[in-house]
């Protein structure tokens, strides 16, 4: 847990930034395919280094998508309630990956 929590943070410097130069929606599905696909290919690794590699990956493609669903979770809400929203999104966050 500790790899794919240190390669999330570059990958939320490049997924901010690539959401800002090309739009929100495109990127956040590559980082949702990034975690799918290197996540299933992390079951399957043979070798240790292999496996750490793709746990990078899958940590990447985290630190990309939680960036932008933060972004957007406080563009879309009222300024009311803006904090509320996104305090609850990172608790759930968490709370999913305790689960």
């Amino acid at each position: 847990a500790t790899l794919v929590s240190l390669s999330a943070i570059p990958g939320d410097y490049v997924g901010g930034w690539l959401g800002d130069t090309y739009g929100r929606k495109p990127i956040l599905i590559i980082g949702q395919i990034m975690i799918a696909t290197f996540g299933v290919i992390s079951a399957f690794c043979t070798t240790y280094i292999a496996f750490l590699l793709a746990r990078c990956v899958v940590g990447f493609g985290f630190g990309m998508v939680l960036m932008l669903v933060i972004v957007q979770v406080a563009e879309v809400c009222p300024t009311a309630y803006r904090a509320s929203a996104v305090s609850v999104t990172f608790l759930m966050w968490g709370a999913g990956d305790c689960y």
